[in-house]
């Protein structure tokens, strides 16, 4: 059956995996109109990427997903590395909070991608088609028009401004664009292995006094004999994946016996209940362009990266929540087309980053000679006896950052105070005046879709010109005053606490005075994207200047002068 009907959209989203589900989500909710297709009926009901950070229960959040996953999904307090012997040689403690959620969490992808589509159904501006391929895009510089087919035989014609190409590693849309796949894959293939009921306490671990749990906890097997990694999942699961030796054949290590033998350190295999087994060949590789025209590529799309880091999942999280909001502001006429162009300027540094971290981590446990691993073990010990600590160290997961590769440096480290190109930190406050029916929420739920200018104590609009904040008020950006919960001061949220011009102010209220110190006592002034990054950190003499400078960057105010003309 064939169809000519054209179609109308703002934006196509191939592939309904997490990056496409996501970006319909956000899109959805910031108005725009999406179609999304995904060339399966149903969600695969296989589990792949497990892990989920803080900064990923954070995007998830922004799309208004937390609330309905966040019971799928289960903390997680510590990362050892166990040497042959499977004793810890090195330890993360991964058991505290940052910028409001658990640092590593598991969860099962069916789940999330359920959630996700779910999601969705409360925007009456996204649609979505499943058992659907994209066969042809054809981009005419205003305009992308697709050629799609449903179900094998029913064809339509789609004409949309944006193209989000979410198809995965072996992406059609990819091949469309001509953009080059490079990288490299492992030689070395890995054995995974899922099971439904997990022990509490495994076998190496039961003479341990007061262990009763070990279910919180990731090892990293680095045992040149067979390395390996393991991480409990939801619900009592558990997976594993293991080293597949050279010269050893994919039947052997699959096989009942030895799936025993690999298991015997954690328990009986047969009381475990082993629920998939799969050989995986890990891939790193980077799309050179992650912009084309009017097409995008996010997730594996355009990257891959091997799992030792668990960044796979985050890394199309990512791209999707840097993406959807410019786009959307595009659309909207707030900015211009190629502001567009920093989707690929921030994130392709930051893939780079995240593969070559996994690759790093990957030669950590690889090592399947002896003396090299025994070389690694005696530098870590070496490294804890020089730091005068025990085996263990905490871990605050470097945020997400606009700045590429200047951000591994000064990421490495806590990023403890209002930093430039980072996320603003996220605590608890009052959305009013603190009373005793008020409950304290997050910092994001309190800040809108849009650009938002951050002031401590008393309000910043004061020290702005009328040109500089016409032209903010003209951008659609708002204020937020932080003030101390024991203020006497005016403004509960929801109210226009300030005006000046059409420019929209609340009030919130900080909880333990976290934010004063931040701020440095109201002296410093931030604005923050849609997506939470700090674009402009300045003291109040300076903001005026530094916010005009960023304003013009963007190119928003010679736009808007164009437009008057």
């Amino acid at each position: 059956m064939s169809s000519d009907e054209k179609i109308i959209y703002d934006v196509l989203i191939v592939g309904a995996g997490p990056a496409g589900a996501l970006s319909a989500n956000l899109l959805g909710k910031a108005g725009v109109r999406v179609l999304l297709v995904d060339k399966e009926h149903e969600i695969v009901e296989i589990p792949r990427a497990v892990g989920l950070c803080n900064e990923g229960s954070r995007i998830l959040n922004a799309a208004g997903l937390m609330k309905d996953f966040e019971k799928n999904l289960m903390d997680m307090n510590e990362v050892q590395f166990r040497s042959e012997k499977m004793e810890p040689f090195f330890s993360v403690d991964c058991g505290e909070k940052v910028n409001g959620y658990n640092i590593i969490r598991t969860l099962y992808q069916p789940d999330l991608e359920r959630c996700m589509r779910e999601g969705i159904k409360r925007y009456d501006n996204v649609d979505f088609w499943a058992g659907t391929e994209c066969l042809q895009i054809e981009d005419r510089g205003n305009s992308v028009q697709c050629r799609l087919v449903t179900d094998g035989d029913q064809y339509r014609n789609i004409t949309c401004r944006y193209v989000m190409g979410c198809d995965g590693g072996r992406s059609n849309i990819r091949k469309m664009m001509g953009v080059e796949f490079s990288g490299q894959t492992y030689a070395q293939d890995w054995f995974i292995i899922d099971v439904k009921n997990d022990p509490d306490v495994h076998s190496f671990n039961e003479n341990i006094p007061g262990k009763t749990n070990d279910r919180d906890f990731i090892y990293f097997m680095c045992d040149p004999d067979r390395p390996g990694v393991t991480l409990p999942t939801p619900n009592g699961t558990r997976r594993w994946e293991f080293v597949v030796k050279k010269g050893e054949s994919h039947e052997s290590i699959s096989s009942d016996q030895s799936i025993k033998r690999l298991l015997a350190p954690w328990g009986d295999a047969d009381e475990m209940n082993v629920v998939r087994k799969a050989i995986y060949t890990f891939h790193s590789r980077i799309a050179k362009k992650f912009r084309v025209g009017n097409v995008f590529l996010l997730g594996d799309a355009a990257h891959l990266t091997p799992p030792f880091a668990g960044q796979g999942l985050m890394a199309g999280l990512r791209d999707a929540y840097n993406l959807s909001w410019k786009v959307a502001s595009v659309l909207r006429g707030e900015l211009d087309d190629e502001f567009l162009d920093t989707y690929h300027d921030e994130r392709h540094p930051q893939a780079v980053i995240i593969v070559n971290v996994a690759k790093a981590l990957g030669f950590l446990i690889l090592p399947q000679k002896k003396w090299i691993s025994g070389m690694r073990d005696a530098l870590f010990r070496g490294f804890n006896k020089i730091s005068r600590s025990d085996t263990k160290k905490s871990l605050r997961k470097t945020p997400n950052s606009t700045l590429g590769f200047g951000s591994l440096m000064r990421g490495v480290s806590d990023v403890t105070t209002l930093m430039l190109g980072f996320e603003v930190l996220q605590n608890s406050v009052y959305k009013e005046k603190p009373g005793p029916n008020i409950e304290p929420v997050l910092i994001d739920d309190c800040l809108p879709n849009k650009f938002v200018l951050l002031s401590y104590g008393e309000s910043c609009l004061g020290d702005l010109s009328k040109d500089v904040l016409d032209d903010f008020s003209a951008f659609s950006g708002e204020s937020i005053v932080i003030k101390s919960a024991a203020s006497n001061g005016r403004g509960k949220s929801g109210s226009l606490s300030n005006v000046r011009g059409t420019c929209h102010e609340e009030t919130i209220y900080d909880v333990d005075n976290y934010y004063k110190p931040l701020f440095d006592d109201g002296k410093k002034v931030i604005l923050i994207r849609p997506d939470k990054m700090i674009v402009v950190c300045e003291d109040r003499k300076k903001v005026n200047e530094a916010l005009q400078k960023y304003m013009a960057s963007l190119n928003f105010i010679q736009k808007k002068e164009s437009n008057a003309a």
